[in-house]
């Protein structure tokens, strides 16, 4: 459930319910029209419904076949036995109240599974034997006042009937309504039928075209974003009308403006080599669903539409794989979980459909996995694109292998990232003995950024052991102006430099600047000014360096972070180096002036050796050690890391960290 709310919620609502509308259009309306018209012609010409219909029968039973498939009977059989699950207004509006956003969306996630999983019993059984708690459940839903989620209910101004916009929730639910409604027209009744379809255009397809014709209003700011919600909102919204309207041309008038909204917005949200600021659950979710309008409509107009030629996706498709450090690791950076992982299937269906090359991806893909029981509700898209598809499917795009991974690194330098690998043995292997890397320049203006210039990871073994901690549990100030005062946002919970005791700052005037670069077999380099990050602190200089060296087969390497720091005459002050780990530290050694410790970090069976120096003019530079616990006063926080800081009071020095594994023979237990 974390992961859903995770991947349902946004980056602007500072300024989501600002009324922005000037009453012109967002666009060329005459161009739309126009490329509407071309659309129009090609969906006449190749278009078929997007799931098989109930009658269909060799498909559902096929799919009903499937261990997956009567696990979807069982999930029914329980929706059965139990009521539908009531949404109280006060649950609703609790957010408005207290700021809490998982009660009320804990919720409405069970009552919105519930018709998914009704339907798609009923499709694979085609019996009747779910039609009736699936049409309560039906009016049931048609009948609650919102769609869209609380946090994105302007006001609650959805739920009081008195505004009405879409958002992430409302337009999956659309697209996944829609497709679902088409497949069951056969056996719905007449008034159902007609009443989902009002509503889905009521909810979701009006408020998109009042915005497209008469510019953005309360909570429809997406429409001009180029973070996540501009593929999802837009893609869903296209989805529905294509399984909803009856017109070939209204299917293609919303085709065409999500062919230009994604287009102009949504692409160039990444940068030009792929890298994408939202992190590895955000890509998943964000890249995902533009793969699957691009799929859908590649299909439904015979390639008319193929959104697979826009620019920058042939690197963005890359970001899946190029951000990897090792099989099930990638950076927690913005606000992704520690644990987040590329979508393999996403990855496999880009490398097909781009060329990439990516043979074990294709063969996982290639598999067509059923989706039933998905992170997501908008299964029916999923089946769409992942299940039910042609048998061959090739290139859409003319591809090369010019886009192939660097097995050792994934360079970002447009983003300024950088991911460092362990070599592999001959059969492909990371060699386990060595520890992998991340490193991140980037600025204080990204989308779900946190104030992190110059955060880095470490992992080794099955552990990070110095790590980005991740996301927080979204509440009514994570997405605020009060957003950085959560310690898990703000750079107090990352391993990034504190000067005179002040954080860094939020905003695009916070960049680290590249310095120096040197990326070979042996080793990675890679220097950064930070200095921006900390206006008015006194300081003359602040760069920090990161050394990562590669060993043997079978021998450890090193990680070396090095932080520089000058302060202008007459303003000397203090200056801290911080780890940020959810591993145990252990102090082994302090040299006698207190200007070297030694240590150990350790997460299960997983331990490095840190050593940490500080010098100053050639001198040892006396640290103060401190260890503090992070988000420690936030209640919602389940996991709260620590922090290990080291301190110098001085005009200028150096302070050093050399991070090395400890292999199983040498780890205590």
């Amino acid at each position: 459930m974390k992961r859903l709310c995770l991947l349902l919620s946004f980056w602007a609502a500072t300024v989501v319910w600002t009324a922005l509308s000037a009453g012109q259009p967002l666009c060329d309306l005459t161009a739309i029209d126009q490329r509407a018209g071309e659309i129009a012609a090609a969906l006449e010409r190749c278009a078929v419904p997007l799931l098989p219909p109930i009658t269909e029968r060799d498909s559902w039973e096929a799919l009903l076949a499937t261990e997956q498939g009567a696990q979807e009977i069982k999930e029914a059989l329980k929706c059965l036995e139990e009521p539908i699950l009531p949404c109280p207004e006060e649950v609703y509006k609790e957010f408005f109240v207290n700021g809490n956003r998982s009660n009320a969306q804990q919720l409405l996630n069970i009552r919105y599974r519930r018709i998914c999983t009704l339907a798609f019993a009923e499709l694979l059984e085609g019996k009747g034997r779910f039609l009736a708690a699936l049409e309560e459940a039906l009016r049931d839903m048609c009948a609650f006042p919102s769609w869209v989620l609380p946090a994105h209910d302007p006001q609650g101004k959805v739920f009081d009937g008195t505004h009405m916009n879409s958002d992430l929730r409302s337009t999956e639910l659309g697209a996944s309504f829609a497709v679902l409604r088409q497949a069951l027209l056969p056996v719905l009744s007449e008034e159902t039928s007609a009443l989902w379809a009002s509503e889905i255009q009521r909810r979701v397809l009006d408020p998109y075209e009042k915005a497209v014709r008469g510019g953005i209003f309360p909570g429809m700011w997406w429409m001009t974003s180029s973070n996540n919600w501009n593929s999802a909102c837009h893609g869903g919204t296209a989805i529905a009308a294509l399984a909803l309207c009856g017109d070939s041309y209204q299917k293609a008038w919303f085709l065409a403006c999500a062919e230009y909204f994604i287009t102009k917005y949504f692409m160039p949200g990444f940068t030009p080599d792929g890298y994408c600021s939202e992190g590895i659950d955000y890509w998943n979710y964000g890249f995902g669903e533009f793969a699957h309008l691009a799929e859908i409509a590649c299909r439904q107009t015979g390639g008319e539409v193929n959104l697979y030629r826009t620019d920058r996706v042939r690197n963005t498709a890359m970001y899946g794989v190029r951000s990897m450090l090792k099989p099930g690791f990638f950076p927690s950076i913005a606000d992704c979980s520690v644990t987040a992982q590329s979508d393999r299937r996403l990855i496999g269906l880009m490398s097909v459909r781009l060329g990439l090359g990516l043979s074990q991806y294709e063969r996982e893909f290639r598999g067509r996995p059923i989706l039933f029981r998905s992170d997501y509700l908008d299964t029916a898209k999923l089946l769409v694109v992942y299940y039910f598809q042609p048998e061959e499917l090739g290139s859409a795009v003319d591809g090369t292998d010019e886009n192939a991974s660097d097995p050792l690194r994934g360079d970002f330098p447009d983003a300024g990232v950088l991911i460092c690998r362990a070599p592999q043995d001959a059969s492909g292997e990371f060699d386990p003995c060595q520890l992998c890397a991340f490193f991140k320049g980037g600025n204080n203006a990204e989308f779900h950024n946190h104030n992190d210039l110059g955060v880095y990871g470490i992992l080794f073994g099955k552990n990070y052991l110095v790590v980005d901690p991740g996301d927080e549990v979204y509440t009514q100030r994570t997405f605020s102006p009060r957003r950085f005062e959560g310690e898990l946002l703000n750079s107090y919970g990352h391993s990034v430099p504190r000067v005179n005791g002040t954080l860094q700052i939020s905003g695009k005037e916070a960049r680290a600047v590249v310095l120096e670069k040197s990326l070979t077999p042996q080793a990675d380099t890679l220097t950064i000014d930070l200095a921006s990050a900390y206006p008015e602190q006194g300081l003359q200089t602040l760069s920090r360096t990161y050394l990562f060296t590669r060993a043997e087969i079978g021998s450890p390497n090193e990680v070396t972070v090095s932080d520089r720091f000058v302060f202008e005459p007459e303003k000397a002050g203090t200056f801290e180096s911080p780890l940020v780990t959810f591993a145990r530290w252990t102090t082994k050694i302090v040299s006698e002036d207190k200007s070297v410790y030694t240590g150990t970090l350790r997460e299960g069976d997983d331990a490095v050796e840190v050593t940490v120096r500080g010098t100053a003019g050639g001198r040892p530079l006396p640290l103060e050690m401190s260890r503090t616990t992070v988000a420690r006063d936030d209640p919602s926080a389940p996991d709260k890391p620590q922090r290990i800081a080291f301190t110098a009071r001085c005009a200028g020095g150096q302070i050093e960290f050399v991070f090395r594994p400890v292999l199983a023979e040498n780890t205590e237990k």
